[in-house]
């Protein structure tokens, strides 16, 4: 994944649109996600999606994959 560092004022509101429009990011919700291996159907690496515990990672980064769809 490409490393995005938002703002303080982006992380807000990010943190706000994932709370008004009930945002899901992980990949237990995705579509594309293959039950039997938990891996991406897409092949997407989502080891760091999947082990997350918050959309934002220690770093400051996004967790989020952009071929997220809901099943």
């Amino acid at each position: 994944m490409k490393p995005v560092y938002p703002t303080g004022q982006e992380r807000d509101r990010f943190k706000d649109d994932c709370l008004a429009f009930k945002l899901a990011w992980k990949c237990d919700r995705c579509v594309h996600i293959v039950p039997t291996t938990g891996r991406c159907g897409l092949e997407y690496p989502n080891t760091e999606l999947q082990q997350a515990e918050s959309f934002e990672t220690p770093r400051g980064t996004y967790v989020f994959c952009k071929h997220f769809e809901l099943e």
